[in-house]
């Protein structure tokens, strides 16, 4: 099972690190992003969008698996700050997160960058 720690026989949770700049977020997303672990994620991005965010990077690298609940929510996260003004950047997907927007034919949806430091300096450009 993809995300499963095989010492503990456990699902591995969903972590995000947030890194706040001036006027927009990077989160490191890890683990799963599926359905029983997608609440942290909308709460991370509500808090977020509360405190005034609306640009977002999306640094995907350490995802072991993604469900169509946790596209869904990156999508839906998308057009609220699309809505605002805002954008949402991806970087560094990782195999699973690449192979999954490839079957769902999302990379022309989202702007997708192989390093997160060229995916903060879009959103830099874009805050210009």
């Amino acid at each position: 099972m993809l995300g499963a720690n095989p010492r503990e026989g456990r699902v591995e949770p969903m972590r995000i690190q947030v890194k706040r700049h001036d006027k927009f977020a990077v989160l490191r997303l890890g683990g799963r992003l599926t359905l029983d672990q997608i609440q942290e994620l909308d709460e991370t991005a509500r808090s977020l969008l509360l405190e005034g965010f609306r640009f977002f990077v999306l640094n995907l690298i350490d995802v072991t698996d993604i469900s169509s609940t946790g596209i869904g929510r990156i999508l839906s996260l998308h057009r609220s700050v699309e809505v605002q003004k805002g954008a949402i950047v991806l970087a560094e997907l990782s195999a699973v997160c690449e192979y999954v927007l490839e079957l769902a034919r999302l990379t022309d949806v989202f702007e997708i960058h192989k390093r997160e430091e060229d995916a903060v300096r879009s959103v830099q450009k874009k805050l210009q």
